[in-house]
């Protein structure tokens, strides 16, 4: 299976899809339907708020009618690639929803990912369009506009808060002169069950893979969770985490929208800010990773902040230790800490609830939600019994259909009866219980951001210097890990600084990718079977 080849019908017997809308888990209601309906039911209801500015849901509607206009006007239809590498902006917002309008699919770029991401997730996509931004930090307009060469199908650069070039539209220019359309005048209404987004991850590979979805898979996260956690309108949601990472996305945002609740974006992670904003929004819960929390639990200020109104934190992406939320427990009072299991090919698999226990948030990952079936197997997927550690693999309807255009990987993840290899190891305990002990696939996990060790690893080696290398994950208090790394020399022995400034001059790779603890070692410490022993290199 490639690109357009993945499909419901071509993933899922008919059974199993008939199934997944009878049990509700899927429905025929897309991403505009909800919009629709958010602005008819409640005009005035808040739905963005960003800053001091308030969108309500007729706001939001109308805004996202006019980007999708502008964008049609463009040339995008349904079934094409656009690529959006913004922070939490509400242009972000309006031109997520325009796409889903429009029926295309929207290719999420983190803003961390620089040339050597961008370039290859721009090309394996097909991506016609790209929508950023000049930045504070990085100009990411400039390392477009510096690919746009090796890019023949990129057609079209939209710029946001920044100068447009020849050739290309301020998104401002493209939303002004769009006037407010006939929403019927948009092309054919979407099929939940086609393509809707493709999210990239990374895992032992060197090279991310994208997880290919559809509405109904997308969306079978925030629905759920709105029930899980009784998700009303009366609730906002704080956006911590980049609208182009699931947390941000799915649970940030998407969920108070099927909720009939408001999101109130954070353009910049700060502990500060946002305490600010809980109080003076009176935010009920966030989504994020664990160092999100952490931060969150060292500034909090009796004295200063407010948080009587912020219920609950959906702790995802690292393990949450005990003492965490213990320290949460004294320092925000209320607030319950939920651990969440899933990935990016899945979004949510297992949670803790807020009937479950301190004790329990911090010895498990919860149990499995609505839908999905966990399990945990042993060598040639041999099934275990309660509390004994294996790989653990799901079936969700939540679930992406393949990865786009690798239809090995699609193969080795995906097996004959339905089950995702998730490449995680755990156990179940007798209650049903996920505890999660380690990883099959070599990844390291900085505040929340997947980290490839071999990506890594390839351009170390690639320095005149280094014979060798090895990256493993350091345990850090504050991000959860960092990145390690053991080399060994050819000849003199390099620097931490020097091989820093190597990867980001050579491959100009992001900067959260970059080992921030070196040792140099004579050799690598080897397996019986040839291999790098990191086991001991973590140790």
């Amino acid at each position: 299976m490639i690109g357009p080849e993945l499909t419901a019908a071509g993933t899922y017997p008919a059974e199993t899809i008939a199934w997944f809308y009878e049990r509700g888990y899927w429905t025929s209601e897309t991403l505009p339907d909800v919009l629709d309906r958010r602005a008819a039911a409640g005009p005035d209801r808040a739905l963005i708020i960003d800053g001091p500015t308030v969108l309500t849901n007729a706001q939001v509607r109308e805004a996202t009618y006019r980007v999708a206009a502008g964008l049609r006007s463009l040339g995008v239809a349904a079934g094409d690639r656009i690529a959006v590498q913004l922070p939490n902006w509400p242009e972000y917002v309006l031109t997520y929803f325009a796409l889903a309008r429009l029926g295309a699919v929207i290719v999420p770029l983190m803003p961390i990912y620089r040339h050597k991401e961008v370039a290859y997730i721009l090309s394996l996509t097909g991506a016609s369009a790209y929508v950023g931004t000049a930045g504070e930090a990085f100009d990411h307009l400039a390392m477009v506009r510096e690919l746009r060469g090796d890019l023949p199908g990129l057609k079209t650069i939209v710029t946001v808060r920044s100068a447009a070039q020849p050739g290309e539209i301020r998104y401002e220019d493209l939303v002004a002169g769009s006037g407010v359309p006939d929403p019927e005048r948009l092309g054919p209404r979407p099929d939940p069950d086609a393509g809707h987004l493709i999210g990239f991850t990374s895992g032992t590979e060197s090279r991310p893979k994208g997880c290919f979805h559809t509405w109904n898979s997308y969306s079978f996260t925030p629905r759920t969770q709105r029930l899980l956690y009784e998700v009303t309108p009366d609730d906002i949601a704080l956006v911590v985490s980049p609208p182009t990472h699931t947390s941000g996305l799915a649970a940030g945002l998407l969920k108070p929208l099927v909720s009939g609740a408001a999101a109130c974006l954070m353009p910049k992670w700060s502990p500060q800010e946002a305490l600010r904003l809980i109080g003076r929004h009176r935010v009920t819960m966030a989504t994020g990773a664990t160092p999100f929390i952490a931060m969150l639990a060292e500034a909090y200020d009796p004295a200063v902040h407010d948080v009587s109104s912020f219920r609950m934190f959906l702790c995802g992406g690292a393990p949450v230790p005990a003492a965490l939320i213990a320290r949460v427990r004294q320092t925000l009072g209320t607030t319950k800490v939920l651990p969440v299991y899933g990935q990016t090919e899945s979004l949510i698999l297992t949670t803790c609830l807020s009937a479950d226990t301190d004790e329990r948030a911090a010895t498990s990952s919860g149990r499995a939600v609505p839908g999905a079936q966990v399990a945990i197997v042993g060598p040639g997927g041999t099934p275990l019994p309660a509390g004994e550690t294996g790989e653990i693999w799901y079936r969700t309807p939540g679930a992406m259909l393949g990865y786009w255009r690798n239809p090995d990987a699609t193969a080795a993840a995906i097996d004959s009866a339905g089950w995702r290899h998730s490449g995680d190891l755990g156990y179940l305990d007798a209650a049903g219980y996920l505890q999660i002990t380690g990883r099959i696939k070599d990844m390291i996990i900085r505040g929340g951001v997947n980290i490839s060790s071999r990506e890594v690893e390839e351009m170390l080696e690639q320095h005149p210097r280094v014979a060798a290398a090895a990256v493993v994950a350091v345990p850090d208090e504050r991000l959860g890990e960092r990145v390690g790394a053991f080399v060994v020399a050819n000849g003199a022995e390099p620097t931490l600084p020097e091989l820093t400034a190597f990867l980001q001059e050579r491959f100009r790779l992001a900067k959260q990718k970059l080992p921030e603890v070196l040792r140099v070692l004579p050799e690598l410490p080897m397996t019986a079977t040839g291999k790098v022993n990191k086991q001991e290199l973590r140790a």
